[in-house]
């Protein structure tokens, strides 16, 4: 990860604590998206940091599936949105589940993937290089 904005501001929206705040901010974490060569037609995605790695196999286009985010179970939706060349994923958690999704909006610009989070109105960026 490159770089960060508003995320201790989107954390506390989404009601986590100071100390886990301080320590999510503290992660710089790779995030890999890779062709599933189990399944045709789905993805494998790793986010790795020092603390944990969560690994998503076989993860659908446009089908809710139910995994770990590292704070909880969730049920994900991830969408391709043509027109703006971004993937999207909403995230309900499975402990809450009438509350918002969290929201994701992965953007590639140029050789960096933009992650947009958005959880009730608050808004936090985070940008990773690409890396060979």
């Amino acid at each position: 990860m490159d770089q960060s904005e508003n995320m201790d501001e989107f954390l506390k929206a989404r009601g986590i604590n100071w100390f886990k705040r301080q320590i999510f901010k503290l992660l710089k974490p790779t995030r890999v998206f890779e062709k599933s060569l189990e399944v045709n037609g789905t993805f494998n995605v790793k986010m790795l940091t020092p603390v944990k790695n969560i690994i998503w196999k076989n993860v659908p286009i446009g089908k809710e599936f139910e995994a770990d985010t590292g704070e909880g179970m969730a049920r994900i939706l991830f969408e391709y949105v043509p027109e703006t060349d971004k993937l999207i994923a909403r995230h309900i958690h499975l402990d809450r589940p009438n509350e918002n999704p969290d929201i994701i909006e992965y953007n590639i610009i140029g050789n960096d993937l933009v992650l947009r989070f958005e959880y009730n109105g608050v808004e936090a960026k985070r940008v990773f290089k690409k890396v060979d």
